[in-house]
């Protein structure tokens, strides 16, 4: 299956680049309402990793009561291409926070990240607890990447 770089509407071309008949990011920053796991993470030229925001603080979380927190960090570090997907679906609070934070900051200007949410971009500030944990995370997020805003039917009907 190929994914139709066509059904996303005013996407800077040179943003991506052909991986073996895939398409990949190449993209210091890249943030967007709703994006396929299926059309990044087979790539072969990058290392991407795909997480939905819920499996990726439960990884964290189970990484701390192991002792072993800092060293998934350090390996979402060296990734490519990070993906969190469904962001939103549930408020971030206590050390949720702070490990999303930290992953926005080890990633800001350096490496790519794509984060998908249904929710509006307005509507993100109320899932933390923090305000300023709030205001730290949403600023990596929105002001500087590129992002996209798809409109239309899903294409998880399509593809």
């Amino acid at each position: 299956m190929n994914f139709d770089i066509k059904n996303i509407p005013n996407l800077a071309q040179q943003s991506l680049h052909s991986c073996s008949r895939n398409y990949c990011i190449d993209c210091s920053r890249f943030h967007c309402s709703s994006f396929s796991r299926n059309h990044c993470t087979s790539c072969s030229c990058l290392q991407v990793a795909y997480y939905t925001m819920q499996k990726l603080m439960d990884a964290i979380r189970i990484a701390r009561l192991e002792g072993k927190d800092q060293k998934l960090l350090d390996k979402f570090d060296k990734l490519d291409v990070l993906i969190i997907d469904d962001f939103g679906m549930k408020p971030i609070d206590g050390q949720q926070q702070n490990d999303f934070e930290q992953i926005l900051d080890d990633r800001y200007g350096r490496k790519s990240l794509i984060i998908s949410s249904q929710l509006p971009v307005s509507d993100w500030h109320a899932l933390f607890k923090n305000e300023l944990i709030a205001d730290a995370c949403i600023d990596r997020m929105v002001h500087k990447p590129v992002r996209l805003q798809l409109v239309g039917e899903s294409l998880r009907k399509k593809y």
